[in-house]
């Protein structure tokens, strides 16, 4: 593939993962999908918080995804999540912005992104999918990007800083 998607390995530096173009396809077919589509836009236009609209629909989407792999017994590695996320949560606002079901600012846009990173680690942790020390290694692989971004000067800061920590709170608003 032409445009793939570069993920830091150990040790900083960059590589090409076709791995994560392969799951941000996944997504978008998933998005795009005549089945599905109606569904996201109408869970988006059923919250009346957007962030929390787009949080909720992308961690949905996350995990019907997760939860398609592991039934046809492929591991996604958690730097693929991490790389792909983001990508799955800007078509899911492009989808409910064009058609018509939500409209974003750009701190709202940040806080979307934040509470989707947050829910997505709670509800993975709740069933297994993501461990402590997955949690860390997460967190060390956010962390490498974010200096490297910073290092070549036309970076920006992931929400919180880039740092990932254990979510807290309740059960989850996933529908």
């Amino acid at each position: 593939m032409a445009n793939e998607t570069t993920i830091p390995k150990p040790g900083g530096a960059l590589k090409e993962d076709p791995k994560v173009d392969q799951y941000i396809s996944n997504g978008m077919k998933l998005i795009h999908s005549e089945k599905t589509r109606d569904n996201i836009v109408e869970q988006l236009k059923a919250d009346p918080d957007p962030s929390s609209a787009v949080a909720s629909t992308t961690v949905n989407i996350l995990e019907q995804m997760d939860r398609s792999a592991e039934s046809a017994g492929v591991k996604i590695p958690n730097e693929v999540r991490i790389a792909g996320a983001s990508p799955i949560m800007e078509q899911v606002i492009e989808v409910g912005q064009a058609s018509g079901a939500l409209t974003l600012s750009e701190d709202q846009t940040k806080e979307a992104a934040s509470m989707t990173v947050s829910l997505y680690l709670k509800t993975a942790m709740e069933n297994g999918t993501i461990t402590m020390g997955d949690l860390q290694a997460m967190n060390d692989i956010i962390q490498q990007k974010s200096a490297m971004e910073e290092k070549e000067g036309g970076g920006t800061t992931p929400p919180q800083s880039g740092v990932l920590s254990p979510p807290q709170g309740g059960g989850s608003n996933v529908r």
